[in-house]
């Protein structure tokens, strides 16, 4: 009798966890169909693990097509345009990395001053890409040309995807003994290494239970969940103080972080990794401005072939930025040695374009200026990106420079 009660109990506890994977799996399924026809439920329901990129030959990797937020080439439009006046082509800080599409400094170009704007930019994405998706920007007939420089990687993407990669090793020149000992430094010491320690992007292998958060079951949990702080925002001002105090001990308890405030506005700075791809007294870094520069000459000879006019947006690091508003911060542990070598980068970059005729829009001081007024630009955290007041910054810096007779 016991074990005829005890194997009825299990029956019954088998079904009831066979029930609930049946439901799990139904409102998956709905859920997976909802996305496929409601673009308010594809971004609702990203999740860690959605598709924003792929394989590609000349580029490495390019933004997936299928992405919710990519049109049908996989930019991060709203519609695959076939003509716009104007490409912008950059990294992350132009795709619009941390804000919504609409933010993205493109796409305010676009929605508030009514600019015909193609964002052809990805994260990762350095000079070297930019040589390589020309022709596709020119099979949109623009006559302008954004190129977006970002002080803080794209020299070390410079030399990274041609010293490390190999993609247009031959092409970009300079000295053979050069080429040789950055060869035998990477080799010896890879930048990557390092890059990696400090953000700490290994770790044990997950569960199949944690990686129940990667599907859209539970990536609507946290999108119900977002939707609900952000209403009760006003409510919860407390809370923002006790998020940044904590935010602030953690920086504390660590050797990359400092956690600071400048007219109002709070971040965190990471002086040690952003010198990683800056630092000039690093011959690989060195040579990444080169590059840069080398391509940069590269583009502009393009454009003066196709017709078009190209005009380069300079983007400063965070840390430029508040040490301009705040020239104390350049007082903190290794700041002197980025900020000198973000300057020394910035006007040898400057210095080429002037050369070649290029026009060139600095955000360092629009930025600056911001941030002396109070707006918040950045973010209270690491990240680097701007926010989206940091984005409608670059866009009216454009913009100004449109209307005066840029374009």
């Amino acid at each position: 009798m016991n074990r005829s009660r005890e194997g009825s109990r299990r029956s019954r506890t088998l079904a009831a966890f066979g029930c609930l994977a049946l439901a799990f799996v139904f409102v998956e399924l709905m859920l997976h169909l909802s996305v496929h026809v409601s673009p308010a439920a594809a971004r609702l329901l990203l999740t860690p693990f959605e598709f924003s990129s792929t394989e590609d030959a000349a580029l490495g990797r390019r933004p997936h097509p299928r992405h919710p937020e990519h049109d049908r080439r996989g930019w991060r439009n709203e519609t695959a345009l076939d003509q716009a006046d104007i490409v912008a082509l950059g990294d992350s800080q132009t795709y619009g990395a941390g804000v919504h599409p609409e933010d993205a400094w493109p796409r305010v170009l676009k929605d508030q001053f009514g600019l015909s704007i193609y964002n052809m930019a990805f994260g990762g994405f350095g000079t070297t890409q930019l040589l390589e998706l020309w022709e596709e920007a020119m099979d949109l007939g623009p006559e302008l040309v954004i190129v977006s420089v970002y002080f803080g990687n794209d020299l070390y993407d410079s030399f990274y995807h041609t010293h490390v990669v190999g993609w247009r090793r031959e092409a970009v020149g300079g000295s053979s003994s050069i080429r040789r000992r950055v060869d035998e430094l990477e080799g010896a010491d890879p930048l990557l290494q390092h890059v990696q320690g400090l953000m700490q992007t290994s770790g044990p292998a997950e569960s199949w239970v944690a990686r129940l958060r990667w599907s859209k079951t539970f990536a609507l949990i946290r999108g119900i969940r977002a939707t609900w702080n952000h209403r009760s925002a006003v409510r919860r001002t407390y809370d923002a103080e006790a998020a940044w105090q904590t935010r602030q001990e953690q920086a504390a308890s660590r050797d990359d972080e400092e956690a600071v405030e400048v007219a109002g506005v709070r971040t965190i700075l990471t002086i040690p990794y952003r010198s990683l791809a800056l630092n000039l007294q690093d011959l690989r870094i060195r040579e990444g401005l080169r590059i840069t520069n080398r391509n940069l000459v590269e583009l502009a000879a393009k454009a003066d072939e196709a017709g078009v006019e190209l005009c380069v947006l300079l983007v400063p690091t965070k840390e430029r930025v508040f040490a301009t508003v705040d020239p104390s911060l350049a007082e903190l542990d290794g700041a002197e040695l980025l900020l000198e070598s973000e300057a020394e980068a910035t006007r040898s970059v400057l210095s080429t374009l002037r050369d070649e005729g290029v026009p060139v829009l600095h955000a360092l001081t629009p930025l600056a200026d911001s941030l002396r007024s109070g707006v918040r630009i950045y973010r209270p955290s690491r990240d680097g990106h701007p926010s989206p007041q940091g984005h409608l910054v670059l866009a009216s810096l454009v913009v100004e420079w449109v209307r005066s007779g840029g374009l």
